[in-house]
């Protein structure tokens, strides 16, 4: 099954306006996309940040038992 093209309504735009507008929204993506990955690898970072805090928590405690 073959997808039609997506249709655009200009809306007045002219063809050089229009492929500007699809640059910015295509740069836009590519930074959220960027944004997103660093968003992840910060969580994970900070997932193990917390994991050492865990262990030194218990590792500091004066109670039996961690």
């Amino acid at each position: 099954m073959t997808k039609s093209e997506p249709k655009i309504i200009a809306n007045g735009f002219t063809d050089e306006e229009l492929c500007k507008w699809m640059e910015e929204k295509l740069r836009s993506v590519r930074f959220l996309r960027s944004a997103l990955q660093e968003k992840q690898e910060l969580l994970e970072a900070l997932a193990e940040v917390d994991a050492r805090i865990k262990n030194l928590e218990c590792a500091a405690s004066m109670e039996y038992g961690c």
